[in-house]
């Protein structure tokens, strides 16, 4: 396992936060996999689920038996979670801008369209570059989108992607890019899922908002 640690600009003068990015298997070694919770920083049971994911993906990977490139980010919103307003937790809202942190995230399809490419039919590595180069020149104007800028930059290139929330009372569901409807209900199955909705585009700009390359492609009118 390696970790990362990826920091984000001055919230104030003598302040900075980060976040950690754990590591497993080797890149390009099978399907890369993205994990991350805490988007939403009060909602807590994600956060202990994948921490000890991570316990389990350390004792696969000293094992060998990790086949995939597997990245978790267990919190993935230090700024919710430094939140706190009269005794209570305030994770879901960004307190300066009062905007939701599950909101707002680049749309990579729109910056795919500017993008030219050499073949009207890109490459699945040509996209995927695209994409990086993309957000590597977004500016950070906050410390709010620098956060989603290094997120989408993790998730960006992933082949499957999933960002774990909770709920006060719900059944166990996921959401789905339509494209991934065979793959989302084969996992649903595994995990006992009980509800799988399936949207082409919330509208909300939300990370998943699909940012793998196949919804990018989707999207985008590039060949899937």
């Amino acid at each position: 396992m390696k970790s990362k640690h990826h920091k984000l600009p001055e919230h104030a003068l003598g302040g900075q936060r980060q976040f950690t990015s754990f590591h497993f298997g080797q890149p390009g070694l099978g399907e890369k996999i993205y994990l991350q919770a805490g988007l939403h920083a009060d909602e807590l049971p994600g956060m202990l689920v994948l921490h000890y994911l991570k316990r389990l993906l350390s004792q696969a990977e000293r094992r060998g038996e990790l086949q995939s490139e597997i990245i978790i980010v267990p919190i993935a919103n230090p700024l919710g979670l430094a939140q706190v307003l009269l005794n209570g937790g305030v994770g879901r809202f960004d307190l300066v801008s009062g905007r939701n942190f599950n909101r707002d995230f680049p749309d990579l399809a729109l910056l795919l369209h500017q993008e030219a490419f050499a073949s009207s039919e890109p490459a699945v590595p040509q996209v995927r570059a695209a994409m990086r180069e993309a957000l590597h020149a977004m500016p950070d104007r906050s410390e709010v989108e620098a956060l989603r800028r290094q997120l989408l930059l993790l998730a960006c290139d992933a082949d499957v992607v999933l960002d774990l929330h909770c709920d006060d009372r719900a059944i166990l569901h996921m959401y789905a890019d339509p494209a991934w409807r065979e793959q989302a209900e084969d996992l649903a199955r595994c995990m006992g899922i009980g509800a799988v909705l399936l949207s082409q585009d919330s509208g909300a700009a939300r990370l998943t908002k699909p940012v793998g390359c196949r919804g990018i492609g989707w999207r985008s009118g590039i060949p899937r």
